[in-house]
């Protein structure tokens, strides 16, 4: 039988520390869950709405690349696909200053797939032109460049302010600084709110250029889809994240 042996934490400090991340992790994780409310249902309508045309598309159907500009889109749909958790995993840790980053590049990713349907591809390696965007995205994307350069002091110490009794974690109280994640409600909804948001609109361009670039006896893009993605449109709006249409 071989013998257990047991690892104290003053030997492997490196330890302590991880095992903290992940529980205080965990911990505000199912925090958030429970105040995402509604968000939630949306969140699955907009799943339902990518998942669906990439299932059709495996069954029958396939996209033609015909337009060079078309499969960069493409790939910016593959992009934020791909990046759907690592984004949702940040938020609901409370890892907010990473989530406001990855937030960030949501936005520029669905700034160039803009650009590239109009025809103006930047020059490669430059930050893509914003001016396809709404101005409400445009003022969301200043913000959260401040978030993602560290340059707005009040955010960095929001972030790590220590508040006693928030985590059930030792926490080294340096100077009142806290060096795991926390969870504040008003600040994860905001930010899951504008994920939301994004996957609607990203979602909207990939259909459309699925909708006019495949072959196959099965449409792509067809009334479920688009009733998904306007009930989630609406539970946004009911939630206010985004402004109810004007009847």
């Amino acid at each position: 039988m071989e013998e257990v042996t047991t690892v104290k934490p003053d030997e492997f400090p490196g330890l302590l520390l991880a095992t903290g991340q992940i529980q205080s992790g965990t911990h505000v994780r199912d925090l958030t869950h429970a105040c995402y409310g509604r968000l939630i249902n949306a969140h699955l309508l907009l799943l339902n709405v990518f998942a669906a045309p990439l299932i059709k598309a495996q069954n029958g159907n396939h996209l033609f690349h015909n337009d060079p500009h078309y499969s960069q889109r493409l790939a910016l749909s593959a992009v934020f696909v791909q990046g759907l958790r690592v984004v949702e995993f940040a938020i609901e840790e409370g890892r907010l200053l990473q989530a406001q980053t990855l937030l960030r590049q949501e936005v520029e990713l669905l700034a160039q797939m803009r650009v590239l349907s109009n025809g103006k591809p930047d020059r490669e390696g430059y930050a893509p032109n914003l001016k396809f965007l709404e101005e409400s995205l445009r003022r969301t994307y200043n913000d959260l460049s401040g978030s993602a350069h560290l340059t707005v002091p009040y955010k960095t110490h929001a972030a790590t302010l220590m508040d006693d009794g928030d985590l059930p974690v030792p926490i080294d109280e340096t100077e009142g600084t806290r060096f795991y994640p926390t969870f504040d409600a008003d600040a994860a909804r905001q930010c899951f709110g504008l994920h939301l948001l994004l996957m609607a609109q990203v979602a909207a361009e990939m259909l459309n250029d699925m909708s006019r670039h495949s072959v196959g006896t099965t449409p792509l893009f067809g009334d479920m889809e688009l009733a998904w993605l306007d009930g989630a449109i609406e539970i946004l709006a009911e939630e206010g994240i985004v402004r109810k249409p004007k009847a």
